[in-house]
């Protein structure tokens, strides 16, 4: 504005000069030019003064995505922080901008400067986020952000996350909540199955030691329960367990004003269907009309939380029962687009509330109108099969018809389009792992638990005990093998560089070959196993080839590892991930024990080896049609099933994702093995011809071949425990 005043000064002067008709038409330039700089102004401004930033570090949050298109709908300038511009919302028409924002786990710092920065840039006003950890975090930084971040106090923000103070306050208010308590011993041996459990808060500011939130999980057993407990509190959490309730998921979602009052409710009524089953998150739902005692009990619960902006509160609506509040969340639902189409725009009322704009007259939402999570209905027809695998898919597709989605728009394809190679690739390995599932490979839940026994593993070892000091003398194809296997171990181990006398913890030291290769290299080796007679082999191995005091032997679980934190060099478990009945629970306590820039070295088994592939029998792609096939013989009576018990293939993938959520960085991994190559145990070539394919498959997966490099047998992986934080380092697949 100083160059144009400057500019209508100028011409004043210059049309003084030149007489009065001069001095008039300068005049008028001057006021034209004022009043086109005063209109772009209020233009401007009126550009300006609708934009929000949604922050949503999920990449498939459905929620941001049904907001943005809301609120592009209502005139705002839509704007997406996310850690990926390929998210659903950034590749959506309606935003206008994608900004890069960390996750808010990989440090409150970083997180804070990028989402002042794209305020700073685009001159943003409201900021909504999209997930427990976004919102806590923004709440705990609102001073530091040129934007309102629509919440009340942090203080009460955080006390409406809590879920023990959120049962406290509900019962203040006169609504019905389940059974919760916090996780303590002895709870966990007095609560009914099945259990569940779940985080006090799924997140907690400047928490880098936990994910990015707690997902509730569901516990038929003890075992499993404990250890989702152990792994919280692992993590720095408060684990709760509360009574599992039956009965129909309802949600109220619902707009609060600055004054405290409730301007719009729309209540949504799921069908007995989620994803994951029983303890999961909705697939179909349709709008009800709104219970106004409930409204009136939910108004008196957000009035103690201090609340206002928007509220989700969830329920379990049993047979002839109050509904009885589980969850509460204060941020961008996932079935907001079920909310709009009924004719409640919740996102743009949401932020309207937040900068005291009056949101005018608003009409009842509509009722019966149905909404669909097609991806999680599928995923659970799939697992379920309710009437059929067909027909159960076919129910799902025709409820499609006519249901709001909250991805699928033909005025907006680009997210549907983004999504839909995720969603074919969804579809195959459900399939896969529902027949593995039934084949009866690991099943994991929640917890990352497998179904095995580890008595059964102990016995089994026991029994072969008497022939395990003999496997890497056998001169055939298994012996081979896993000569193959300790030689790469032990290069790795190599090229680690580790001084003299490092501290190494063996898990699983069978009969003690492994453990003397590394204390002959000058290294202090803790030898440990679950089966006393592993043990006692490791221990006269040791004492017969001198090392009896640089190989400590005990016998000790991997799931609870009785050691301090921190002091391992080097963990070292061949041979044992595969075997675990809780795998993931393992490698926490592997993770523990080492050291800051300590490594792990594990092998397990190949769920997509190529003699599993090539065998229809252990062929994970075919295992549905199998499985089919085996349950129409056993429906006649027959039946030739004896489970027995054997190590549980794992696919790499699944172990680098177990890795990376014990906070472990994988550096370097390959695969080894190849055979012996059969059909339904019945060997396709001879010892000698095995031994030759092998040799050449080995030969050309060492040299790092595609494909060839990915198909061994075993699947060797070395990982780092970072100092702090994720460390750039190379990453190399199988």
């Amino acid at each position: 504005m100083r160059n144009g005043a400057d500019e209508c000064g100028t011409i004043a002067q210059v049309g003084g000069t030149q007489g009065t008709n001069g001095s008039v038409a300068a005049s008028l330039r001057c006021i034209v030019y004022e009043n086109f700089v005063t209109t772009l102004r209020r233009e401007s401004i009126s550009r300006t003064d609708r934009r929000v930033l949604i922050i949503a570090v999920e990449q498939n949050h459905r929620g941001a995505l049904a907001a943005s298109r809301a609120l592009a709908g209502s005139g705002w300038h839509v704007g997406i922080g996310s850690p990926t511009e390929k998210s659903l919302a950034a590749s959506s028409r309606s935003t206008r901008h994608w900004h890069h924002v960390p996750s808010p786990e990989r440090g409150l710092s970083a997180f804070l400067n990028a989402v002042q920065a794209a305020v700073s840039t685009i001159g943003y006003e409201i900021i909504l986020p999209g997930g427990d950890a976004e919102t806590l975090a923004l709440s705990s930084v609102r001073d530091s952000i040129d934007a309102v971040v629509p919440y009340p106090q942090h203080e009460d923000v955080v006390r409406a996350f809590d879920k023990l103070e959120l049962a406290r306050g509900a019962q203040r208010a006169g609504l019905r909540t389940p059974h919760t308590v916090v996780a303590t011993d002895e709870a966990l041996a007095k609560t009914a199955l099945p259990i569940v459990v779940k985080s006090r808060l799924h997140w907690s500011p400047g928490d880098q030691s936990a994910p990015r939130r707690w997902e509730t999980s569901l516990h038929d057993t003890r075992t499993g329960a404990t250890a989702r407990v152990s792994q919280i509190r692992a993590a720095g959490g408060d684990p709760l367990l509360q009574e599992l309730i039956s009965g129909r998921l309802m949600h109220c979602h619902i707009i609060v004003d600055r004054r405290g009052e409730i301007t719009t409710c729309v209540q949504q009524l799921s069908e007995p269907l989620t994803w994951p089953p029983d303890a999961g998150t909705r697939v179909r739902s349709i709008t009800i009309p709104v219970d106004e005692d409930l409204k009136r009990k939910n108004a008196r619960f957000l009035s103690d939380l201090n609340w206002f902006g928007f509220a989700s509160l969830q329920f379990i609506q049993a047979a002839s029962r109050e509904p009885m509040l589980v969850d509460f969340n204060g941020r961008l639902s996932m079935s907001f687009e079920q909310s709009i189409a009924a004719g409640s725009n919740l996102p743009a009322l949401w932020a309207a509330v937040s900068v005291g704009a009056e949101p005018g007259p608003i009409a009842p939402a509509a009722l019966n109108v149905r909404f669909q999570w097609l991806e999680g209905d599928i995923q659970r027809a799939i697992i379920q099969r309710r009437v059929g695998l067909i027909r159960d898919v076919f129910d799902c597709l025709s409820y499609a018809r006519g249901a709001v989605h909250g991805l699928w728009r033909i005025d907006d394809p680009r997210p549907a389009l983004r999504y839909w190679p995720q969603t074919l690739s969804f579809a195959a390995r459900t399939l896969w792992h529902t027949g593995k599932k039934e084949q009866g490979a690991p099943s994991i839940d929640q917890s990352g638990s497998l179904p095995c026994r580890q008595e059964e593993v102990d016995e089994h070892f026991r029994k072969q005990s008497s022939c395990w000091d003999r496997l890497y003398e056998d001169t055939g194809l298994r012996g081979t093998i896993y000569r193959k296997r300790q030689a790469v171990a032990l290069r790795l181990v190599d090229d680690l560089g580790l001084p003299p006398g490092s501290d190494i913890l063996e898990i699983g030291s069978g009969a003690g070959s492994m453990s003397l290769a590394l204390a002959e290299r000058g290294h202090a080796v803790q030898s440990i196993d679950s089966t006393a007679a592993m043990v006692e082999l490791t221990r006269q191995l040791a004492k017969e080839s001198g090392f009896a005091d640089t190989i400590v032997t005990a016998q000790m679980d991997a799931h609870s590892l009785g050691f301090n934190d921190n002091v391992f060099d080097l963990v070292v478990a061949i041979g044992v991930v595969s075997w675990l009945h809780s795998p993931l629970q393992a490698l926490h306590e592997m993770a523990r024990v080492v050291k800051p820039s300590g490594r792990l070295l594990i092998t397990t088994l190949n769920e997509t080896a190529l003699n599993r592939l090539l065998d229809p029998w252990t062929n994970p792609l075919l295992a549905p049609l199998l499985n089919t096939l085996k349950s129409r013989f056993r429906s006649t009576g027959y039946n030739r099933h004896h489970p027995k018990t054997e190590a549980k293939p794992l696919r790499c993938g699944y172990v680098d994702r177990m890795l990376s959520h014990a906070k472990l960085q994988k550096l370097f991994c390959t695969t080894v093995g190849f055979g012996p190559f059969s059909v339904r145990h019945h060997p396709l070539f001879s010892d000698r011809t095995s031994l030759v394919l092998h040799s050449r498959l080995q030969a050309l997966a060492d040299h790092r071949v595609p494909l060839a490099r990915s198909l061994g047998k075993l699947y060797i992986v070395l990982a780092l425990k970072p100092v702090s934080g994720p460390i750039e380092a190379p990453h190399q697949r199988a």
